[in-house]
Protein backbone atom coordinates (compact mmCIF):
# COMPACT_ATOMS: atom_id res chain seq x y z
CA UNK A 1 0.00 0.00 0.00
CA UNK A 2 1.26 3.50 -0.82
CA UNK A 3 1.99 6.07 1.87
CA UNK A 4 -0.73 8.33 0.47
CA UNK A 5 -3.25 5.50 0.87
CA UNK A 6 -2.20 5.06 4.50
CA UNK A 7 -2.76 8.74 5.15
CA UNK A 8 -6.20 8.54 3.61
CA UNK A 9 -7.00 5.46 5.67
CA UNK A 10 -6.15 7.31 8.87
CA UNK A 11 -8.41 10.16 7.76
CA UNK A 12 -5.62 12.75 7.68
CA UNK A 13 -5.42 12.73 11.47
CA UNK A 14 -2.32 13.85 13.29
CA UNK A 15 -2.48 10.91 15.76
CA UNK A 16 -2.36 7.28 14.67
CA UNK A 17 -5.44 5.43 15.91
CA UNK A 18 -4.87 2.33 18.02
CA UNK A 19 -6.67 -0.91 17.18
CA UNK A 20 -6.95 -3.70 19.74
CA UNK A 21 -7.22 -7.23 18.33
CA UNK A 22 -8.49 -9.76 20.88
CA UNK A 23 -8.54 -13.33 19.51
CA UNK A 24 -7.31 -16.60 20.99
CA UNK A 25 -6.27 -17.89 17.53
CA UNK A 26 -2.62 -16.82 16.79
CA UNK A 27 -2.87 -17.20 12.95
CA UNK A 28 -5.94 -14.92 12.94
CA UNK A 29 -4.09 -12.31 14.98
CA UNK A 30 -1.05 -12.46 12.68
CA UNK A 31 -3.24 -12.03 9.60
CA UNK A 32 -5.15 -9.11 11.12
CA UNK A 33 -1.99 -7.41 12.38
CA UNK A 34 -0.32 -7.55 8.96
CA UNK A 35 -3.32 -6.07 7.16
CA UNK A 36 -4.35 -3.43 9.72
CA UNK A 37 -0.77 -2.19 10.16
CA UNK A 38 -0.58 -1.70 6.40
CA UNK A 39 -3.72 0.44 6.60
CA UNK A 40 -1.95 2.92 8.89
CA UNK A 41 -3.23 1.90 12.33
CA UNK A 42 -1.26 1.03 15.46
CA UNK A 43 -2.04 -2.57 16.42
CA UNK A 44 -2.17 -4.02 19.94
CA UNK A 45 -2.88 -7.71 20.53
CA UNK A 46 -4.58 -9.73 23.29
CA UNK A 47 -5.07 -13.50 23.40
CA UNK A 48 -8.26 -13.43 25.52
CA UNK A 49 -10.95 -11.11 26.83
CA UNK A 50 -9.42 -10.60 30.27
CA UNK A 51 -6.10 -9.53 28.77
CA UNK A 52 -7.96 -7.15 26.47
CA UNK A 53 -9.80 -5.64 29.46
CA UNK A 54 -6.49 -4.97 31.26
CA UNK A 55 -5.16 -3.19 28.16
CA UNK A 56 -8.26 -0.99 28.13
CA UNK A 57 -7.52 0.12 31.71
CA UNK A 58 -4.15 1.62 30.71
CA UNK A 59 -3.72 5.35 29.90
CA UNK A 60 -4.69 6.30 26.34
CA UNK A 61 -6.32 2.92 25.54
CA UNK A 62 -7.26 1.79 22.01
CA UNK A 63 -10.47 3.29 20.64
CA UNK A 64 -11.09 0.66 17.95
CA UNK A 65 -11.65 -2.95 19.05
CA UNK A 66 -11.81 -6.15 17.01
CA UNK A 67 -13.05 -8.88 19.35
CA UNK A 68 -13.63 -12.57 18.75
CA UNK A 69 -17.00 -13.69 20.06
CA UNK A 70 -15.64 -16.95 21.55
CA UNK A 71 -12.53 -16.51 23.72
CA UNK A 72 -11.27 -18.06 26.96
CA UNK A 73 -11.53 -16.31 30.36
CA UNK A 74 -13.80 -13.57 28.99
CA UNK A 75 -15.63 -13.87 25.66
CA UNK A 76 -16.37 -11.00 23.29
CA UNK A 77 -19.99 -10.52 24.41
CA UNK A 78 -19.02 -10.43 28.11
CA UNK A 79 -16.18 -7.99 27.36
CA UNK A 80 -18.60 -5.70 25.50
CA UNK A 81 -20.98 -5.74 28.48
CA UNK A 82 -18.17 -4.95 30.93
CA UNK A 83 -16.99 -2.05 28.77
CA UNK A 84 -20.54 -0.76 28.51
CA UNK A 85 -21.14 -0.79 32.27
CA UNK A 86 -17.69 -0.15 33.77
CA UNK A 87 -15.55 1.76 31.29
CA UNK A 88 -15.28 5.38 32.49
CA UNK A 89 -13.65 6.76 29.33
CA UNK A 90 -15.29 7.36 25.95
CA UNK A 91 -16.96 4.21 24.62
CA UNK A 92 -14.73 2.47 22.01
CA UNK A 93 -15.95 1.44 18.58
CA UNK A 94 -16.26 -2.36 18.67
CA UNK A 95 -16.35 -4.93 15.83
CA UNK A 96 -17.29 -8.51 16.79
CA UNK A 97 -15.84 -11.40 14.77
CA UNK A 98 -18.09 -14.43 14.96
CA UNK A 99 -19.12 -17.70 13.38
CA UNK A 100 -22.48 -17.40 15.14
CA UNK A 101 -25.31 -16.34 12.88
CA UNK A 102 -28.96 -15.43 13.26
CA UNK A 103 -30.95 -12.33 14.14
CA UNK A 104 -31.18 -13.25 17.81
CA UNK A 105 -27.40 -13.39 18.20
CA UNK A 106 -26.94 -10.10 16.34
CA UNK A 107 -29.45 -8.39 18.66
CA UNK A 108 -27.65 -9.91 21.67
CA UNK A 109 -24.33 -8.52 20.48
CA UNK A 110 -25.73 -5.04 19.79
CA UNK A 111 -27.41 -4.90 23.19
CA UNK A 112 -24.10 -5.90 24.79
CA UNK A 113 -22.43 -2.87 23.21
CA UNK A 114 -21.00 -4.05 19.87
CA UNK A 115 -21.17 -1.61 16.94
CA UNK A 116 -20.47 -3.96 14.01
CA UNK A 117 -20.39 -7.67 13.13
CA UNK A 118 -18.17 -9.61 10.75
CA UNK A 119 -18.70 -13.29 10.11
CA UNK A 120 -15.72 -15.65 9.90
CA UNK A 121 -14.17 -16.11 7.47
CA UNK A 122 -14.31 -12.36 6.88
CA UNK A 123 -13.51 -10.26 3.84
CA UNK A 124 -10.50 -7.91 4.31
CA UNK A 125 -12.01 -5.18 2.17
CA UNK A 126 -15.15 -5.25 4.29
CA UNK A 127 -13.09 -5.15 7.51
CA UNK A 128 -11.12 -2.19 6.20
CA UNK A 129 -14.34 -0.35 5.37
CA UNK A 130 -15.75 -1.01 8.87
CA UNK A 131 -12.53 0.24 10.46
CA UNK A 132 -12.67 3.42 8.36
CA UNK A 133 -16.19 4.11 9.67
CA UNK A 134 -14.99 3.54 13.23
CA UNK A 135 -11.97 5.81 12.69
CA UNK A 136 -14.20 8.64 11.45
CA UNK A 137 -16.41 8.28 14.54
CA UNK A 138 -13.40 8.25 16.88
CA UNK A 139 -11.94 11.39 15.31
CA UNK A 140 -15.31 13.12 15.45
CA UNK A 141 -15.62 12.25 19.16
CA UNK A 142 -12.07 13.52 19.77
CA UNK A 143 -12.84 16.80 18.01
CA UNK A 144 -16.11 17.14 19.94
CA UNK A 145 -14.33 16.48 23.26
CA UNK A 146 -11.70 19.09 22.36
CA UNK A 147 -14.38 21.65 21.53
CA UNK A 148 -16.24 20.85 24.77
CA UNK A 149 -13.02 21.37 26.70
CA UNK A 150 -12.51 24.74 25.01
CA UNK A 151 -16.09 25.74 25.78
CA UNK A 152 -15.67 24.73 29.43
CA UNK A 153 -12.40 26.65 29.68
CA UNK A 154 -14.05 29.67 28.05
CA UNK A 155 -17.01 29.42 30.44
CA UNK A 156 -14.63 29.18 33.40
CA UNK A 157 -12.71 32.25 32.19
CA UNK A 158 -15.95 34.16 31.66
CA UNK A 159 -17.09 33.25 35.17
CA UNK A 160 -13.77 34.45 36.62
CA UNK A 161 -13.98 37.70 34.62
CA UNK A 162 -17.60 38.14 35.66
CA UNK A 163 -16.71 37.75 39.34
CA UNK A 164 -13.79 40.16 38.96
CA UNK A 165 -16.00 42.66 37.11
CA UNK A 166 -18.66 42.38 39.78
CA UNK A 167 -16.11 43.13 42.50
CA UNK A 168 -14.82 46.11 40.54
CA UNK A 169 -18.39 47.37 40.11
CA UNK A 170 -18.84 47.15 43.87
CA UNK A 171 -15.59 49.05 44.33
CA UNK A 172 -16.52 51.82 41.89
CA UNK A 173 -20.03 52.08 43.28
CA UNK A 174 -18.60 52.34 46.77
CA UNK A 175 -16.05 54.87 45.56
CA UNK A 176 -18.82 57.02 44.13
CA UNK A 177 -20.75 56.74 47.36
CA UNK A 178 -17.70 57.89 49.30
CA UNK A 179 -17.43 60.93 47.05
CA UNK A 180 -20.70 62.09 48.54
CA UNK A 181 -19.08 62.57 51.95
CA UNK A 182 -16.03 64.28 50.42
CA UNK A 183 -17.80 66.50 47.93
CA UNK A 184 -18.93 68.82 50.72
CA UNK A 185 -15.30 69.44 51.68
CA UNK A 186 -14.33 70.13 48.08
CA UNK A 187 -17.35 72.38 47.61
CA UNK A 188 -16.54 74.45 50.69
CA UNK A 189 -12.92 74.88 49.66
CA UNK A 190 -13.83 75.98 46.15
CA UNK A 191 -16.64 78.31 47.17
CA UNK A 192 -14.38 79.87 49.81
CA UNK A 193 -11.83 80.44 47.05
CA UNK A 194 -14.48 81.96 44.77
CA UNK A 195 -15.60 84.30 47.57
CA UNK A 196 -12.02 85.45 48.23
CA UNK A 197 -11.49 86.20 44.53
CA UNK A 198 -14.79 88.06 44.26
CA UNK A 199 -13.93 90.15 47.33
CA UNK A 200 -10.56 91.18 45.92
CA UNK A 201 -10.42 94.74 44.48
CA UNK A 202 -9.85 95.86 40.90
CA UNK A 203 -11.67 93.19 38.89
CA UNK A 204 -13.32 93.86 35.58
CA UNK A 205 -16.91 92.90 34.82
CA UNK A 206 -15.59 90.20 32.45
CA UNK A 207 -13.55 88.64 35.26
CA UNK A 208 -16.53 88.71 37.62
CA UNK A 209 -18.68 87.07 34.95
CA UNK A 210 -16.04 84.35 34.44
CA UNK A 211 -15.96 83.64 38.19
CA UNK A 212 -19.76 83.45 38.28
CA UNK A 213 -19.73 81.06 35.31
CA UNK A 214 -17.13 78.83 37.03
CA UNK A 215 -19.19 78.82 40.21
CA UNK A 216 -22.27 77.81 38.21
CA UNK A 217 -20.39 75.08 36.32
CA UNK A 218 -18.98 73.63 39.51
CA UNK A 219 -22.39 73.68 41.14
CA UNK A 220 -23.69 71.63 38.19
CA UNK A 221 -20.86 69.09 38.60
CA UNK A 222 -21.66 68.73 42.31
CA UNK A 223 -25.32 68.16 41.50
CA UNK A 224 -24.45 65.41 39.00
CA UNK A 225 -22.16 63.62 41.47
CA UNK A 226 -24.81 63.75 44.16
CA UNK A 227 -27.42 62.34 41.79
CA UNK A 228 -25.05 59.51 40.91
CA UNK A 229 -24.43 58.93 44.57
CA UNK A 230 -28.15 58.58 45.25
CA UNK A 231 -28.34 55.92 42.51
CA UNK A 232 -25.47 53.95 44.06
CA UNK A 233 -26.73 53.54 47.59
CA UNK A 234 -24.43 51.26 49.54
CA UNK A 235 -25.53 49.36 52.64
CA UNK A 236 -22.63 48.30 54.87
CA UNK A 237 -22.59 44.54 55.51
CA UNK A 238 -20.80 43.69 58.73
CA UNK A 239 -19.31 40.22 58.88
CA UNK A 240 -16.13 38.24 59.36
CA UNK A 241 -13.23 39.85 57.46
CA UNK A 242 -10.13 37.73 56.76
CA UNK A 243 -7.74 40.64 56.20
CA UNK A 244 -4.98 38.65 54.50
CA UNK A 245 -7.44 37.26 51.96
CA UNK A 246 -8.91 40.73 51.33
CA UNK A 247 -5.44 42.07 50.53
CA UNK A 248 -4.76 39.13 48.20
CA UNK A 249 -8.06 39.78 46.42
CA UNK A 250 -7.23 43.48 46.10
CA UNK A 251 -3.87 42.54 44.55
CA UNK A 252 -5.67 40.30 42.07
CA UNK A 253 -8.09 43.08 41.11
CA UNK A 254 -5.16 45.47 40.63
CA UNK A 255 -3.15 42.97 38.60
CA UNK A 256 -3.25 44.93 35.35
CA UNK A 257 -1.91 48.05 37.09
CA UNK A 258 0.77 46.17 39.08
CA UNK A 259 2.03 43.81 36.38
CA UNK A 260 5.52 45.36 36.31
CA UNK A 261 5.79 45.83 40.07
CA UNK A 262 7.80 43.46 42.24
CA UNK A 263 5.37 42.66 45.05
CA UNK A 264 6.38 41.07 48.35
CA UNK A 265 3.88 40.07 51.03
CA UNK A 266 4.48 39.06 54.64
CA UNK A 267 1.25 38.05 56.30
CA UNK A 268 0.87 37.16 59.96
CA UNK A 269 -0.18 33.54 60.33
CA UNK A 270 -3.40 32.65 62.17
CA UNK A 271 -4.50 36.27 62.07
CA UNK A 272 -7.80 36.75 63.94
CA UNK A 273 -10.54 37.92 61.55
CA UNK A 274 -12.11 41.34 62.04
CA UNK A 275 -15.83 41.91 62.38
CA UNK A 276 -16.34 44.60 59.76
CA UNK A 277 -17.57 45.31 56.24
CA UNK A 278 -15.23 43.31 54.00
CA UNK A 279 -16.04 45.37 50.89
CA UNK A 280 -15.21 48.64 52.65
CA UNK A 281 -11.85 47.37 53.85
CA UNK A 282 -11.04 45.81 50.49
CA UNK A 283 -11.89 49.15 48.88
CA UNK A 284 -9.25 50.77 51.10
CA UNK A 285 -6.59 48.18 50.21
CA UNK A 286 -7.37 48.34 46.49
CA UNK A 287 -7.34 52.15 46.42
CA UNK A 288 -3.99 52.34 48.22
CA UNK A 289 -2.42 49.68 45.99
CA UNK A 290 -3.57 51.51 42.86
CA UNK A 291 -2.26 54.81 44.24
CA UNK A 292 1.13 53.21 44.87
CA UNK A 293 1.17 51.77 41.34
CA UNK A 294 0.36 55.20 39.91
CA UNK A 295 3.16 56.84 41.93
CA UNK A 296 5.72 54.29 40.67
CA UNK A 297 4.89 54.64 36.98
CA UNK A 298 8.03 54.98 34.89
CA UNK A 299 10.36 53.41 37.46
CA UNK A 300 12.76 50.72 36.23
CA UNK A 301 12.32 48.48 39.26
CA UNK A 302 9.11 49.43 41.11
CA UNK A 303 8.62 47.61 44.42
CA UNK A 304 5.68 47.18 46.76
CA UNK A 305 5.76 45.40 50.11
CA UNK A 306 2.66 44.61 52.18
CA UNK A 307 2.82 43.26 55.73
CA UNK A 308 0.21 42.38 58.33
CA UNK A 309 0.97 41.78 62.00
CA UNK A 310 -0.49 41.90 65.50
CA UNK A 311 0.83 44.70 67.71
CA UNK A 312 1.58 44.32 71.44
CA UNK A 313 -1.59 46.35 72.08
CA UNK A 314 -3.66 43.60 70.44
CA UNK A 315 -4.35 45.63 67.31
CA UNK A 316 -3.92 44.76 63.66
CA UNK A 317 -1.32 46.72 61.70
CA UNK A 318 -1.21 46.72 57.90
CA UNK A 319 1.91 48.27 56.37
CA UNK A 320 2.38 49.21 52.72
CA UNK A 321 5.80 50.33 51.51
CA UNK A 322 6.50 51.36 47.92
CA UNK A 323 9.50 52.70 46.02
CA UNK A 324 7.66 55.76 44.75
CA UNK A 325 9.01 59.30 45.10
CA UNK A 326 9.03 60.81 48.56
CA UNK A 327 6.40 63.38 49.50
CA UNK A 328 7.36 66.86 50.65
CA UNK A 329 6.72 67.53 54.34
CA UNK A 330 4.12 70.20 53.59
CA UNK A 331 2.23 67.83 51.32
CA UNK A 332 2.47 65.04 53.93
CA UNK A 333 0.78 67.32 56.48
CA UNK A 334 -1.96 68.16 53.98
CA UNK A 335 -2.52 64.44 53.26
CA UNK A 336 -2.85 63.74 57.00
CA UNK A 337 -5.55 66.44 57.29
CA UNK A 338 -6.36 66.69 53.60
CA UNK A 339 -7.21 69.86 51.81
CA UNK A 340 -8.49 68.39 48.58
CA UNK A 341 -7.91 71.23 46.14
CA UNK A 342 -4.54 71.51 44.41
CA UNK A 343 -3.14 72.71 41.10
CA UNK A 344 -1.45 69.37 40.32
CA UNK A 345 -3.78 66.55 39.21
CA UNK A 346 -1.60 63.86 40.81
CA UNK A 347 -1.77 65.71 44.13
CA UNK A 348 -5.57 65.77 43.90
CA UNK A 349 -5.65 62.03 43.23
CA UNK A 350 -3.28 61.23 46.10
CA UNK A 351 -5.14 63.49 48.53
CA UNK A 352 -8.51 62.06 47.51
CA UNK A 353 -7.34 58.43 47.90
CA UNK A 354 -5.77 59.17 51.28
CA UNK A 355 -8.85 61.08 52.45
CA UNK A 356 -11.26 58.34 51.47
CA UNK A 357 -9.15 55.58 53.01
CA UNK A 358 -8.62 57.56 56.18
CA UNK A 359 -12.33 58.27 56.52
CA UNK A 360 -13.19 54.55 56.36
CA UNK A 361 -10.42 53.51 58.76
CA UNK A 362 -11.36 56.20 61.31
CA UNK A 363 -14.99 55.08 61.26
CA UNK A 364 -13.74 51.69 62.43
CA UNK A 365 -11.83 53.29 65.29
CA UNK A 366 -8.49 52.92 63.54
CA UNK A 367 -5.81 55.24 62.23
CA UNK A 368 -3.92 55.78 58.99
CA UNK A 369 -0.52 57.48 58.75
CA UNK A 370 1.88 58.23 55.90
CA UNK A 371 5.64 58.77 56.17
CA UNK A 372 8.70 58.94 53.93
CA UNK A 373 11.20 56.08 54.10
CA UNK A 374 14.84 57.01 54.92
CA UNK A 375 16.24 56.27 51.45
CA UNK A 376 13.36 56.52 49.01
CA UNK A 377 9.72 55.55 48.99
CA UNK A 378 6.63 55.84 51.17
CA UNK A 379 5.42 53.85 54.16
CA UNK A 380 1.71 53.78 54.97
CA UNK A 381 0.51 52.29 58.26
CA UNK A 382 -3.07 51.25 59.02
CA UNK A 383 -3.92 50.34 62.61
CA UNK A 384 -7.23 48.67 63.43
CA UNK A 385 -8.46 47.35 66.78
CA UNK A 386 -9.49 43.71 66.68
CA UNK A 387 -12.90 44.61 68.13
CA UNK A 388 -14.08 47.41 65.87
CA UNK A 389 -17.42 49.09 65.49
CA UNK A 390 -19.51 48.96 62.35
CA UNK A 391 -18.82 51.83 59.98
CA UNK A 392 -21.82 53.69 58.62
CA UNK A 393 -21.61 55.31 55.20
CA UNK A 394 -22.17 59.03 55.07
CA UNK A 395 -23.24 61.16 52.18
Amino acid sequence: MKASEKATENLKGTDVIKVLIADDDPPTRILLRAAISQWGYEVIEASNGEEAWQILQEPNPPRLLILDWLMPKLDGISLCERIKHEQAVTHPYTILLTQVTGTTNIIKGLEAGADEFLSKPFNMAELRSRLSVGARIVRFENALAEQNSKVQNYASQMETLSQSHAKQLVYHSDLLSMLGSLIEKISQELFDTFSMIEAAPEKSSAELKKIADLRQQFSSVIAVIKRLQVNSVYTPKTGVCPVNELIQTALSLAQSATRRIQIATEFASQLPPLSADAEQLQEVFLGLILSSAEAMKGQDQPRLRIETRLTPKNALQITLEDSGPQIEDTELKIMQQPRLIAQDLEQIRSRLSAAMSKEIIQKYGGSLSIENLPENGIRLNINLPLQIKSAERTG
